[in-house]
């Protein structure tokens, strides 16, 4: 078993401050806080502890969720990304998925939400958070770039995302029970 870092740099300008406890890794997820009106750009990449060196992994996921908008229908939360063997939504995905003539492609809420309804666990989804959720496959990486950013508003938002594909691989509580991601008899992600 190998030990590895993970780290996310800013790429772009970003200050929230002193004393915001929002950015870091919280349990199974890394998070930014960011304000409304903002965009940051950012590099997240894993390292061996040892070494310090960049680790290439066959299969780089990442999966944002809880992409949403303040309750006054502001502040709408997007990320843009690139250079992904595929991405992932839920049949049924709250998400308006836009491919730019850049060749990025732009992921952004529709749905209004709060802290209260963030995914509590990664493994484990409600139906409701997969809606507001992607992962992003990449393969043969050890890093990758990402801009994060809110529509104009008044409110702070939070972005929370964890390494691992957590749209295919979480269960999913479907009608009060836990369900396998790979019961193929439930809604859910469709496979490439």
């Amino acid at each position: 078993d190998k030990k590895v870092k993970v780290a996310v740099h800013a790429t772009s300008p970003y200050n929230m401050g002193p004393g915001n406890t929002y950015n870091g890794l919280h349990g199974k997820f890394l998070s930014i806080l960011m304000r409304a009106g903002e965009h940051l750009n950012f590099t997240i990449g894993v390292y061996d502890v040892d070494t310090n060196e960049p680790l290439t992994l066959p299969i780089f996921s990442i999966t944002f969720f809880d992409l949403d908008m303040s309750e006054r229908n502001k502040s709408s939360e997007y990320i843009i990304a690139q250079d992904f063997e595929h991405y992932y939504v839920y049949n049924g995905t709250q998400l308006n998925i836009t491919e730019n003539h850049d060749g990025t492609t732009t992921f952004h809420a529709t749905l209004a939400g709060t802290g209260a309804d963030n995914p509590e666990e990664s493994e484990a989804l409600t139906e409701f958070s997969k809606e507001k959720g992607v992962t992003l496959e990449y393969l043969k990486r050890s890093s990758t770039n990402f801009t994060i950013g809110t529509e104009e508003g008044k409110s702070l938002r939070g972005f929370i995302f964890t390494l691992r594909p957590s749209m295919i691989c979480a269960k999913t509580q479907y009608n009060g029970t836990w369900e396998d991601p790979l019961n193929e008899s439930l809604p859910g992600v469709k496979l490439p």
